[in-house]
Formats: structure tokens, C-alpha cells, sequence
């Protein structure tokens, strides 16, 4: 079957990478690039938010229509009703939302068009939803449900709780109505401990237990740990590298998993505070094991005169020489200017460092 959606959403990003097609929709890398490979399917809320980040409509996503064009007429005329319903003046409502003198004026006639970003802050101001604007919906009121976005990126520890509330609030077999409003901020110790322990009593700790088992099952890589170390200031000493495994360490990483393989990845223990606040003394850093495989500005792990370090990786000129290896603290450990004949070569492009006290943490 011909994927239709995923053809079209790679004819429209071109060169911009996927990751902030992705940033921009709200949704994670990784899922991201199983919808243009057409290895998963979408919701049509997902699909809303794809079609606002590459300036094109759903119906041209599903191949509808072969106008790429973002129809916002119907967005106009939605906003200058929610804006006028609410007694705000044009001028008054770019103030609120942070926007230039004249934006709000330029939507509503259809001469500009906004961004996932702008739509998001108009649909909060207005108590709307984005697809009530965008026309996928004559529903003005907001969806507020986990039960498809937990599947779209990976849950963090409140996703997932506030998820299985989700379904327990939406379960067809609770009449009980909410009119009432708990301000948790002024209410009691007592009210609070009780509230607590009502909402508490609501969440389904199985469903918490299966979407965790679930998430770790799919995104769990097992990390080769080598027996070298790589310092971040002057280099630890080794004849060359030659290195044996010392074990695993598993990570969750649901961008990790779909892009490479466990047989590309390394981690190597770093020494020294040269690269601070990204590297600490200690930490381990993950890399792809590949020489080829990075471009100017990156991370590296490197080899330089017997020396194994980690540092950024800078042109020096308009060929592949001069190179620059440079340090986060360049006052006490200088760039290092790595010249055409000497002993040199990389190893492989950093990933993500991974500290024993923290979350790993995102280096490209």
C-alpha cells in the first residue's frame, strides 16, 4: 500500500530535519519517523498537528486534495467570533497573547496565517480547541484526554499517572458530575489529604503498572560499556584503541531505539570537568561507534596523539584541516588545533551522557 501521508509529510519538510517537524506537532522524534516511514498509523488530532507544523492541511496528509495550501478561512472567521464573543479589540488581543501590533488583524483576514504555537495560546485564551479552529471539529469545547497522546511520545511519570486517571474520569459507567470546583491552593491540610486520597483511590495502578512495563519493553536499549576512559581536558593515554566490553547499561530511549541500533552504541566513562554542566566527572558518555558519521559543531569522542578525549568539533578552515577540539572551559583547558599528518581520527559522535544521579541527558 502506498504511503500516501508519510510521502507527503517528507515532500513537505524537505531539508528541515524531522525532529523539529516533530517539536513543532508536540510529539516525540521516534514517532515522528514511524509515521513517514508509514509504520504506524495516526489519530486525526496527531494529524491536525502535523498539518499546522509543515503549513499544510489534513486533507492533503490523507491525499484528499493535491493543493498543499493551508486553508484558513474558516480559522478567521472562528477567531474573530471567539475574539468579539470575549469583548477583546484586535489590538488588545496581540497584547495578550505577546504577538506584533497588526497579527490578530492579519489572521482574521486571511492574509496571514499562525503557527502550531499562536494557534495553541488563541485555543487556551478562548477555551477552545485547536481543531475547533482548524474546522476538524464544530465541537468548540477543549479534548482533554491522555488516551492517544500517551502513545504518541514517550510518557513521563505525570503522563502516565494523569493517563489512567483520564480513563477513569471518562469511564461511561461514573455519573457523577463535577459541577463543583476544589481550589486545591486555598483549600485546608485536611481538604487537601482528603482530595488527595479520593483522587488517589480513582487512578488504576494495573494500567499505570502496563503502560510502564509496555514503554520499557519498546524502548529499552542495553549500552556496551567499555573498559576506556575519555578525558574532557587533556586526553587519558592509550597506545590506541583497542578496548574490551565491561558490561550493560540499559536505557530508556524511545528515540535512541528507533534510530540506531544497540550494535552501533558505546559508552565510554568520562574524566575530568572540562566539558561542565553537560559532563561531569564520572559520567558515562554514549556515542555511535562510527567515524564517519558526525558534521562540524558536534560532540565527539576522539582520538588525538595516543590520546583519548571528548570535546566539540570545529572547522578551523575551508578544508578538513586545521580541526579544532574545544573544551566547555577554554581558560584552562584551550582549543586544541589538530593539523594535517598528525595521529588523529574520530571515534564517534556523542549521543547522550549518561550521569549515574540524573536522567540521561540529550546531546544531539
Amino acid at each position: 500500500m502506498e504511503n500516501i501521508t508519510g510521502n507527503r509529510i517528507k515532500y513537505l519538510r524537505g531539508r528541515t530535519p524531522g525532529r523539529v517537524i516533530a517539536e513543532r506537532a508536540g510529539i516525540s522524534q521516534a514517532y515522528f519517523s514511524q509515521i513517514e516511514l508509514g509504520q504506524r498509523g495516526s489519530s486525526k488530532e496527531v494529524l491536525t498537528k502535523l498539518a499546522a507544523a509543515l503549513g499544510t492541511s489534513v486533507a492533503f496528509l490523507l491525499g484528499e486534495t493535491d493543493d498543499p495550501r493551508q486553508d484558513f478561512s474558516l480559522f478567521a472567521k472562528r477567531l474573530a467570533e471567539c475574539r468579539k464573543r470575549s469583548g477583546l479589540t484586535q489590538d488588545k488581543l496581540d497584547e495578550v497573547i505577546k504577538l506584533s501590533r497588526g497579527t490578530i488583524a492579519g489572521y482574521e483576514s486571511d492574509r496571514i496565517s499562525p503557527n502550531l504555537i499562536v494557534l495553541r495560546k488563541l485555543a487556551d485564551e478562548f477555551n477552545v480547541s485547536i481543531d475547533y479552529f482548524q474546522g476538524t471539529t464544530n465541537d468548540h469545547r477543549p479534548a482533554f484526554s491522555y488516551l492517544d497522546d500517551i502513545t504518541e511520545r514517550d510518557p513521563t511519570e505525570d503522563d502516565i499517572e494523569a493517563y489512567s486517571l483520564g480513563l477513569c474520569l471518562e469511564s461511561p459507567d461514573s455519573d457523577e458530575e463535577t459541577d463543583g470546583y476544589f481550589d486545591y491552593d486555598t483549600a485546608s491540610a485536611e481538604e487537601r489529604a482528603r482530595f488527595d486520597k479520593e483522587i488517589d483511590s480513582m487512578i488504576d495502578r494495573e494500567r499505570i503498572d502496563k503502560v510502564r512495563a509496555e514503554h520499557k519493553r519498546s524502548n529499552l536499549l542495553r549500552v556496551k560499556v567499555i573498559d576506556l576512559k575519555a578525558c574532557c581536558g587533556r586526553g587519558n593515554k592509550y597506545d590506541d584503541f583497542n578496548f574490551q566490553i565491561l558490561g550493560t547499561r540499559e536505557i530508556i530511549d524511545g528515540e535512541l531505539k528507533a534510530f540506531y541500533s544497540e550494535s552501533t552504541l558505546l559508552a565510554v566513562r568520562a574524566e575530568g570537568n572540562s566539558m561542565q554542566p553537560e559532563i561531569n566527572d564520572g559520567d558515562y558518555v554514549l556515542f555511535k561507534f562510527d567515524p564517519n558519521d558526525w558534521s562540524w559543531g558536534n560532540q565527539v569522542v576522539v582520538c588525538y596523539k595516543d590520546a583519548l578525549f571528548v570535546r566539540g568539533i570545529v572547522e578551523g578552515g575551508k578544508g578538513n584541516f586545521p580541526v579544532i577540539l574545544r573544551s566547555r572551559r577554554q581558560v584552562e583547558y584551550p582549543d586544541i588545533i589538530v593539523k594535517e599528518g598528525v595521529p588523529f581520527n574520530i571515534v564517534g559522535r556523542v549521543l547522550r551522557i549518561l550521569p549515574a544521579s540524573r536522567k540521561p541527558t540529550p546531546v544531539i
